[in-house]
């Protein structure tokens, strides 16, 4: 399946110079390697991780694509069925995702997660229905979903083969800092993530002040 496009590197993070020096770093609140210092270099080998040649690799490449490219809740995946991924306006979509307090939202997915998804739901036994599956400890299919509980454990253990900490949250969050330093819309991202408030969504991202590239410097005005 290679590589996501757009999220390459030519030294995986678990190979790189930063990784081994937080293998090397015993004060962990200093270390460098984290999806919140290091976001889209550590995004680019958790996506690595999955052996796509098993059957539970491909479950988790589509499990961890879609925290990665779509910043939804777990609760929300732990839900999302197969007649949710639709095409709307000529791109593949999550559809009626419900969230906080009853909101209804559609999200759309990047190219590179539909093929995941479609490579696990081609081995998986059940055709209709939820889109996760349970996978016991021999690698075989025990039945359909998963439980919100059981994807946070699926992201902490790739997390920790990376020897770095984080969590489906985390994700979400590092979803909508990485739209938005590449362009996206905070408005966008806020219907993205769902949030009723965008103070919720600045609030997410960590947004502050800056003088030196202000709202006034593209106005695309000038004085006589």
């Amino acid at each position: 399946m290679g590589n996501a496009p757009g999220l390459s590197d030519s030294t995986p993070y678990h190979e790189s110079k930063t990784f081994r020096n937080c293998r090397n770093n015993s004060d962990r609140r200093r270390s460098p390697c984290s999806v919140r210092s290091q976001p889209r270099f550590a995004l680019v080998s958790l996506l690595a991780l999955p052996d796509t040649n098993t059957f539970k690799g491909k479950r988790d490449r589509a499990l961890l694509a879609l925290f990665v490219s779509a910043g939804i809740r777990r609760e929300e995946l732990a839900t999302l069925s197969r007649e949710q991924i639709q095409q709307r306006d000529g791109r593949w979509c999550l559809v009626d995702l419900i969230g906080k307090g009853g909101r209804i939202r559609t999200v759309a997915i990047p190219e590179w997660t539909k093929q995941a998804v479609d490579a696990w739901l081609e081995v998986m036994p059940i055709k209709q229905g939820l889109v996760l599956g349970r996978i016991n400890k021999g690698g075989r299919f025990t039945g359909a979903g998963m439980s919100a509980s059981s994807i946070y454990g699926v992201v902490v253990q790739y997390a920790a083969r990376l020897d770095v900490k984080f969590t489906p949250h985390d994700l979400r969050r590092t979803y909508g800092k990485l739209a938005h330093k590449g362009g996206g819309r905070i408005e966008q991202i806020q219907l993205s993530y769902g949030h009723a408030s965008l103070t919720t969504t600045e609030r997410y991202l960590g947004i502050e002040r800056d003088l030196e590239d202000a709202p006034c410097d593209h106005l695309g005005l000038t004085t006589a």
